[in-house]
Parts: C-alpha cells; sequence; structure tokens
C-alpha cells in the first residue's frame, strides 16, 4: 500500500513532477523513482507548487508549469498558484525563493514578509522555517505590522493545511487601536460608479464605504493561518483571534461600548468583494479588493445586551442572556449595489447564537420615541424575536462608519435594511416584521408622524394651530416615495414650488387657518399660479444646515421677494424684519410661506368692511413664518404638538384712482393700503389708508376746496391699544372744506371721520365738523358763520353708511347739532331774536311743508315754492304762557326756513311757521271757553330789529268774534327773552294797546 506521505510521479520529460494532493514538486531532468519520500524530495532539490485543489489534468498542468520554470533564472522552493487552470502567463502566484535573503507573498496591501531562515527541516509532513528567534515573518498592511510570535513559520502539505502557512503573530498595544482599520476588518461595499472615465481607470470605483467593527482592547496574540494559493477559503486561511479582548463599534441607544472576547473560530479571513464601475462606453467593469473580515464567535463581557446597528440608529437587537457575538464570512459583499441581486464578491454577516429580539423601524420612518424625563430617543418596535439564534444580517454599526460621500449615506442603509428584512422574513421567528398598532412619534428633523402596523406614514405633522393637543392641523397624508425619502434625510427643507406638488401630500384641511380673526389659505387650491406675479411658495425647513436663502440661489421669485423686502436707498422696511431673519436663518425650524392667500370673507369686521374696494388678486401675505413647535407627550402618553405661532405681513397697495370716465357718484369709497404685521400669534400692528368720495353734502352737490386729494376724505386706520384691550380706530388724515352749490349751506368743514361696523356686517361713517350758511338776499335769515375759517354751527354725527352690497347713502338720523358753540353773524336774525335751532330738516320724499303743518309766511327775503326735494332749518320760539287765561301752558311756534336748488343753481327761499292750532283753525284755548285766532303771519325786519307779525287777531266765544275792527299781536326779541303785544284799531286812525 502507498504511504500517505510519498509522492507519486504523474509526468516525465523535460521535468520530472512529482504530486501529492494539491502540492506538485517539480525537478529539472528525469527521474526513474516513482515514488518519493517528503524528506527525500526536499535533500534533492525540488521546487513545490500548492494549487487550490487537485487539478484534473496533471499532465497539461505540468507542461504549463515547466514553461514558467524555464522562465525563471532564480532558484525557486515554494510556489503558490491561485488560478493554475489559466494560461501559465495569466497566473497569480506568490514565491519563496531559496536563497533570497528575504521575501514577500503579495496579496494586493498586505503582505507577508519573510526573512531568511537558519535551516529548513520537515517535521511531521510539514516544511518548517526556523529562525531561532521570533520575528523572523510578519504581517503586513500600511504602517501596521502583526510581528511573528514564534521562531518558526511551517507550511503544510496535507489536506487543508496544504500550501498553508502556519505561526504566530503578536501586536503589542501601542500599535493595536488602528490595526482594524489598517486591515479594513470590517464589512466594505462599492458602489457602481456611472460614467467613471479618468477615475475609474485611477481608482476602479468611485465611492466606497468602510465599517470598523471593533478595535483590539490591548495586545493581539494570533494564530496565523495563511493559504495563499486559497486566499478566500476561509477553512485553510485565517488570523485567529481566539481569547483576545475588543471594543466593538457597535453602542448600545445610551452609548455604552459593547465589548467582546474572541471564542473558539474567532478570527480574521480573507474576503474579496468586486468593485464594479461602468467606464464611458456604458460596459460595466469589475476590479477585486482584497480585505481582512471577520469570523466566528465573540461573547459578549458585561451586562450589555441591547446593540444598535445601521446607519441610522432605528435597528437594534437585544440578545438573550447568552447571546453572542457570530460572524459569518463569504456573505454577498458588495450589497446593495450588486446587479440582480448577484453576489459580486464577498463580506462578513453580523448574528448572534443564544437567541435576541430584532427591533426595527421601517427605514422608511425613521422614528424616535418619548423616554420618561420628556426626552427623546429612538423607538423601539419589536419587529422579531428569535428563539435560538438571530440569523446572520449585513449590518453595519451605528457608528464609526467612514463614507467617501456623505450623499450614499441613505441608499446604502436603504438597501441593507431591505437585505436583514428579507433575511429575518426567511428565518425562524415568532412575530412578523410589522406593529401590533398604529404608532406616534417623531422622525429624524423633530416632525410628530404616526405610522401604520405596516410601517408607512399615515402622516406626518408640521404645526399645530388650535393648541388642542389633538392631532396636528398641518399635516400630509399621502407620503409617496419622493416624499419619503426627504424625510429620512439628516437636514430636512423641502421646497414646495408648485400647487400640484403640495397636492400631492394630501395636506390636510388644518392648512387653512386663522390667527386672530384673518384666516389665511395655504391649501393647493387657493395657491398663486406660478407664471404670475408673486407666486405662492412654500418652505418647509427642520433641523440644521442650509439657509433658505442659501438652498434656493436659484429661486428667482424668492429673490424678487426678499429685493422687495428693501427700500430702494438698501433699508428694511418695516414688518420684513422677521423675513429677511428667517430666510437667512441656517438653524431656523418651521414653514416659510411666500405670497400666501388671504380669505377676504373671514377678516376682523374693521378689517372685512374695507375689502369692498380692495383688489382681490393683490391682497395676500407677502409672508407667513410658521414657528415649530416643540414636541410634548400628554398623561396618556401621547405624543402631541405645542401650538404654534404665526408671524407674517400683509402689505397690500394699489395705484387705481376714484377716477370716472362717466358722470361720478355721489359717494364712492377706495382701499388704498392695508399692512398688517403679525408677531407670534398677534396682530401688533395694523394700518391701512382709504379715500372716501364725497360729491353731495346735506343734499347739495359739494365741492372741496385746496384738497390735494380732491373731492376725497383719506381715512387713516390703525391698531390702539387702551388699557390692555386692542382696538382699531379710524381718523381723518386732515380738515377738508366743502363748498356747496344751490343750497343755503355755503360750506361744510369735515373735521373728524371714524367708521363704525355694524352687526349686519355693513360699515357705517361718522363725520364731525362744521358749517355755515349763505347770507340770504333782503334779510339775513340763516346766519350760522363768522369772519374766520371754520366758524358756525358745529355738527356731529353726519352718517355715510356703506352696505355690503349698493351705493352708498348719507344718514342723517344721527345728526347732532351743537348750537351752544354755534358762532353767528352779527345782525342777522339767529343774533337779535331768541329762537333755538331744533332741527336740520332734509325731506326727500316730496312732503311739502303744509303736510308738515307749516303754513307760508311772508318775509324779508325773495321767497318760492318747494319742490318734492329741499333742505331747511327748523326753529324754536318760545313765547311763554298768557297766564291764568291760557291755564300756565307755554305757547311756542316753529319757524322753517327751508332752501332748494332753483333754475338758475342758486337756491331759493320758503319761510314757513307751525303754531298750536293754527293748521287746524281752532286757535289758541283760553280758560277752556275762549279762543284765540290769527289770519296770516309775517316776519318782518324793522327799524328796531326782526318782529313777526300776527295779522287780525280775535278772540271767539261762543260763535261771536272780537274785537272788530283790524288787530295784531306783534313778537319782539332782545335777543335772550321773547315779548309780544297786541294792537287793534277803535276808529280810523285811533290805534289802542
Amino acid at each position: 500500500m502507498e504511504k500517505q506521505s510519498e509522492l507519486r510521479c504523474i509526468y516525465k520529460g523535460e521535468y520530472t513532477v512529482y504530486q501529492r494532493e494539491a502540492m506538485y514538486c517539480f525537478f529539472k531532468g528525469r527521474r526513474e523513482q516513482q515514488t518519493l519520500s517528503l524528506e527525500e524530495s526536499l535533500a534533492m532539490g525540488g521546487i513545490y507548487l500548492f494549487c487550490p485543489g487537485l487539478m484534473e489534468n496533471g499532465s497539461e498542468f505540468s507542461e504549463n508549469a515547466i514553461q514558467y520554470l524555464k522562465r525563471w533564472n532564480r532558484k525557486l522552493l515554494f510556489l503558490w498558484i491561485q488560478n493554475p487552470w489559466d494560461s501559465y502567463f495569466k497566473w497569480r502566484l506568490g514565491k519563496l525563493e531559496q536563497d533570497s535573503e528575504g521575501s514577500s507573498l503579495v496579496f494586493e496591501r498586505y503582505r507577508l514578509f519573510i526573512n531568511r531562515w537558519k535551516r529548513l527541516f520537515i517535521r511531521q509532513d510539514n516544511f518548517v522555517l526556523d529562525y531561532g528567534i521570533s520575528g523572523g515573518y510578519g504581517l503586513c498592511s500600511g504602517n501596521i505590522c502583526m510581528l511573528g510570535g514564534s521562531d518558526e513559520l511551517s507550511v503544510g502539505t496535507l489536506g487543508d493545511s496544504c500550501g498553508a502557512l502556519c505561526g504566530e503573530l503578536f501586536l503589542d498595544a501601542g500599535k493595536s487601536l488602528p490595526m482594524m482599520e489598517e486591515l479594513d476588518a470590517g464589512i466594505k461595499y462599492a458602489k457602481v460608479m456611472e460614467n467613471g472615465g479618468k477615475e475609474a481607470k485611477s481608482g476602479g470605483f468611485l465611492t466606497h464605504a468602510v465599517s470598523r467593527v471593533m478595535k483590539p482592547s490591548g495586545s493581539i496574540a494570533a494564530d496565523l493561518k495563511l493559504t495563499p494559493q486559497a486566499l478566500l477559503d476561509v477553512r485553510r486561511t485565517r488570523i485567529g483571534l481566539e481569547g483576545n479582548h475588543f471594543c466593538t463599534m457597535f453602542a448600545t441607544d445610551a452609548g455604552k461600548e459593547i465589548k467582546v472576547r474572541g471564542k473558539d473560530g474567532a478570527a480574521l479571513v480573507f474576503q474579496q468583494p468586486v468593485l464594479a464601475f461602468r467606464d464611458k462606453d456604458g460596459a460595466v467593469k469589475t476590479r477585486k479588493r482584497l480585505y481582512l473580515g471577520l469570523e466566528g464567535e465573540f461573547a459578549i463581557e458585561g451586562k450589555e445586551r441591547k446593540m444598535l446597528c445601521g446607519l441610522s440608529g432605528t435597528e437594534n437587537i437585544m440578545l438573550g442572556k447568552d447571546g453572542i457575538l457570530k460572524f459569518t464570512s463569504s456573505m454577498p459583499g458588495v450589497y446593495p449595489y450588486g446587479e440582480n441581486d448577484r453576489m459580486l464578491g464577498t463580506a462578513s454577516w453580523v448574528g448572534s447564537s443564544g437567541g435576541g429580539v430584532y427591533y426595527c423601524q421601517p427605514v422608511t420612518a425613521a422614528l424616535y420615541g418619548a423616554l420618561q424625563d420628556a426626552g427623546l430617543r429612538y423607538l423601539e418596535i419589536p419587529a422579531a424575536e428569535f428563539v435560538r439564534e438571530v440569523p446572520p444580517v449585513p449590518m453595519i454599526p451605528f457608528r464609526e462608519i467612514q463614507l467617501a460621500q456623505e450623499k450614499e449615506m441613505q441608499p446604502l442603509e436603504e438597501g441593507l435594511y431591505q437585505r436583514r428584512r428579507e433575511v429575518f422574513k426567511a428565518g425562524d421567528y415568532k412575530e412578523g416584521m410589522k406593529l401590533s398598532r398604529n404608532i406616534r412619534a417623531v422622525t429624524h428633523q423633530g416632525l410628530l408622524a404616526e405610522v401604520s402596523v405596516q410601517g408607512t406614514y399615515q402622516w406626518i405633522g408640521f404645526a399645530d394651530m388650535s393648541g388642542l393637543r389633538d392631532l396636528p392641523d398641518l399635516r400630509f397624508t399621502r407620503i409617496g416615495p419622493e416624499l419619503q425619502e426627504k424625510f429620512l434625510q439628516k437636514e430636512f427643507l423641502y421646497a414646495v414650488l408648485e400647487a400640484d406638488e403640495l397636492q400631492k401630500a394630501g395636506p390636510s384641511e388644518g392648512f387653512c387657518f386663522s390667527v386672530e380673526g384673518i384666516r389665511f389659505r395655504l391649501l393647493p387650491e387657493y395657491w398663486r399660479g406660478h407664471g404670475k406675479e408673486n407666486p405662492t411658495m412654500l418652505f418647509f425647513k427642520y433641523s440644521g444646515g442650509k439657509s433658505i436663502e442659501e438652498d434656493q440661489k436659484e429661486n428667482r421669485e424668492l429673490a424678487d421677494r426678499i429685493n422687495k423686502s428693501y427700500t430702494e436707498n438698501g433699508e428694511l422696511k418695516e414688518g420684513y424684519e422677521t423675513f429677511i431673519r428667517t430666510v437667512k436663518d441656517p438653524e431656523f425650524q418651521g414653514i416659510l410661506a411666500v405670497n400666501a392667500a388671504v380669505s377676504m370673507d373671514v377678516l376682523p369686521p374693521e378689517v372685512k368692511i374695507l375689502m369692498q374696494s380692495v383688489e382681490t388678486d393683490q391682497f395676500y401675505a407677502s409672508y407667513l413664518v410658521i414657528h415649530a413647535g416643540q414636541i410634548y407627550r400628554d398623561e396618556n402618553q401621547i405624543l402631541f404638538l405645542e401650538q404654534s405661532k404665526v408671524s407674517g405681513l400683509i402689505d397690500y397697495s394699489t395705484e387705481r384712482k376714484l377716477v370716472y370716465e362717466e358722470t361720478p357718484p355721489d359717494y364712492d369709497y377706495l382701499t388704498r393700503e392695508i399692512r398688517i404685521i403679525l408677531q407670534y400669534g398677534h396682530i401688533v400692528s395694523f394700518t391701512s389708508s382709504s379715500e372716501i368720495l364725497i360729491n353731495r353734502l346735506f343734499e347739495a352737490p359739494a365741492y372741496s376746496r385746496e384738497n390735494p386729494d380732491g373731492n376725497c376724505l383719506v381715512l387713516n386706520g390703525r391698531l390702539v391699544n387702551e388699557d390692555g384691550v386692542s382696538q382699531y380706530q379710524y381718523r381723518l388724515k386732515q380738515c377738508v372744506c366743502y363748498q356747496l352749490s344751490a343750497s343755503g349751506i355755503q360750506n361744510v368743514w369735515i373735521r373728524e371721520m371714524n367708521l363704525n361696523v355694524g352687526k349686519d356686517g355693513a360699515g357705517f361713517f361718522t363725520m364731525d365738523g362744521v358749517l355755515s350758511c349763505r347770507r340770504t338776499e333782503g334779510a339775513d335769515l340763516l346766519g350760522y358763520g363768522g369772519q374766520k375759517e371754520q366758524e358756525g354751527l358745529p355738527f356731529t354725527r353726519l352718517g355715510l353708511s356703506m352696505a355690503k352690497s349698493g351705493a352708498m347713502t348719507m344718514e342723517y338720523g344721527l345728526l347732532g347739532l351743537r348750537q351752544t358753540d354755534a358762532i353767528v353773524r352779527e345782525g342777522s336774525f339767529q343774533s337779535e331774536f331768541a329762537l333755538s335751532l331744533d332741527s336740520i330738516l332734509i325731506e326727500k320724499s316730496g312732503k311739502l311743508p303744509e303736510k308738515k303743518g307749516f303754513l307760508p309766511i311772508t318775509g324779508p327775503i325773495s321767497q318760492g315754492i318747494p319742490k318734492e326735494s329741499y333742505q331747511g332749518f327748523v326753529w324754536n320760539i318760545r313765547l311763554g304762557s298768557l297766564g291764568g287765561l291760557s291755564g300756565e301752558e307755554e305757547i311756542s311756534i316753529q319757524l322753517l326756513t327751508a332752501f332748494w336748488p332753483g333754475e338758475k343753481d342758486d337756491a331759493e327761499y320758503y319761510l314757513g311757521i307751525r303754531l298750536p292750532g293754527l293748521q287746524a283753525g281752532d286757535g289758541i284755548s283760553l280758560q277752556g271757553i275762549f279762543q284765540l285766532g290769527f289770519g296770516s303771519v309775517s316776519l318782518e325786519e324793522q327799524e328796531r330789529g326782526f318782529v313777526i307779525r300776527l295779522h287780525n287777531f280775535q278772540i271767539k266765544l261762543l260763535g261771536a268774534s272780537f274785537p272788530k275792527e283790524s288787530s295784531d299781536i306783534f313778537l319782539f326779541s332782545d335777543g335772550n327773552h321773547v315779548g309780544w303785544y297786541a294792537a287793534y284799531r277803535k276808529e280810523e286812525g285811533e290805534c289802542t294797546v
């Protein structure tokens, strides 16, 4: 029987070749022996070639090897061939020469250097390189060198150890910390690069991620078993880590390190992902990269059992009591960038023995939850419970990840999460990957959200305006893939520039909200469209990062709004301070709305009344800033948003004028400016400017004098705070004088004006001022006026009503007259006769004075017949009583001085009197049985003053009248009192008083 240790001849020719398993021995020239022992082959000067496995065609391989050996001048000892089935000129191999002072086996970044040995011998079918002292060999990568920890390095010749270099390695504590980084002892991923060009040729890939899984806690003593011809065979190539202590990059949610110790089988093994890229022609190219990854079990030291994993920190594994980390090598290594899930290379995946619970938030809904101290942490969602073991998955520690490009973080994590989920779904666990109920939590950026049992967002809440601790008022209810991806970013700045884009997100009705009676509309149907002036824009910004202005450098509409916030001199306009601060602040959190719609129907009554003449398409909020509210937890452990505060500005103005192509109306109204400033939910400033066109006063045409605003009154509004109560006040810009034509009133000075709003929403302007009257020709019977401007009869509450629809009308029902402050002209009827003004009569219904109880009287002025419409003054003259004759009853008469436009645009006049009982013909009663009657009445201006003469008075008793002669009563006054006397004629020329 052939001994196992013998080599058998398989080829004779220019070289003689012997074989044992995957080891081949070459001798130059022909040898006759059919078998050789290992010791004999070494003594005869054999050259040893190690292959990954037994070659099917030994002769063909021998011929290839001979061709290679013939081309090599120096004498070889060991040759390790990784791809012996290819042509010899394509071989990837490592060489160790017999006479060299030192050799290196190079495997990409890694180098096993072997110094010249003192002697070479065979022990137990192994070649032994004897150095006499330790450190004669070592494994290097970069600046790290793990020196040989013994004086021997052996080369195996049988089984899995065939061609393996075995020894011990040592790394002292001072160099151990960066070791894992230098050796790439982690999980590595690379991305397929698009259009690589020169970068692809130089680097082979554009981006890569390296995750350092653990770092040594001190010095390392490792068992080396390195098989160059089978580097990726983890059974034949490994650096044993048994008994060594490490700090992992896995950490608990409290930030504590998880420390481990290598158990039997714990090792570093070579792995080889394929880094893929696309060249300029679009073809996929691949290049291999070699690195050391972890394999085997590592026992956890200490009590910590909760291990965060994944780039976002939204996943963790609570290991069982006896939980042990278990690394499995030769798993797909270039995930998730492989095409069609094909394995482009190898990597280590991580699981655990002893069971555990996997907590996982869907990568599409990374959330936080509330702690008992009201702080926030990652929300734990039990996704799967494993009784025996947690299956290995591609897992990256939460910290220490190194990425060539930060933008690759999210797609890398998403792909890893999907693969982990697929693995867990196929495993043996108790619960499925879903929530037991919808849960409310918080996103990366501090946004309140609700997640469904399927792990998708039900809604994302931005702000709450009601303060009811219910659902956030402003929220998205349709979170599509694109929007979902935005919520996964660490810094969230979402610019919504089109109404359709907002519509896709399913905005809640709360995007229409009110602030102190003003309703703002941010829903898509109310947007000011793009392509028009001042379009609506929304910016959602949560967490730090770039400012809105920096992020939106190319946004012309936003730049235009920023420019409009300054005057031509570069000074910031009032009310725009908050806007400029918001767009420039990188730390701002909340919502910025630009050119937001404002409801014309839901406004404070004092503001809404101004809307009747406003250009609706130009009335909007220049900006709104909704400051993000804090997240709290109520007594039922439910998260809610505190009430958000709103700041903003409505800045309306128009260039319109009250100009008419045809006959203008008597009255009209135009709001020129409205400016409302809000700060943190309150109206802090309100100003307005309105024009009220007045073309008629006291029913007569009116023309203003020396008024820069023409026939208009300018009314300015503002918000004032008195004793802690805010109220709207309106004040006249300046006093305006109107001159009336074809009226007994000559001038009207409007000194003050105010606006009142009724319960029905209608407006009512009240005007205070002074009127003066014309001097009537023949005698000054109207009298009001003086030598100076604004002297005459003061009046209050002259009304001008502005209904919700229809024309404006002048109202006189509340008109008040301040007679005690009136100024009358010297020599006028009012200055010489004791009378008082009862009212100003405005007649528009066609009721003539006679129908009102007045009878015409003669006077010193020219008179006419009143028309259907006329105005006038009604005076009271108190006569006192007739003593015992009239039963102490006072007698008073009323005098009417009426006027109306004449045919020549001059005023015509009418004088009328109303006496008690005079119109009915009964006269004045005296002691119940006598009646005092009169004929006609006249107003006369005599030498001593004005008198009122009652002609032909008579006393009637039982149908008889006396005196029979002509008799008159004269009313006279000294300006303060009224007296009277009667006179009659007994005979011709004789008068008795």
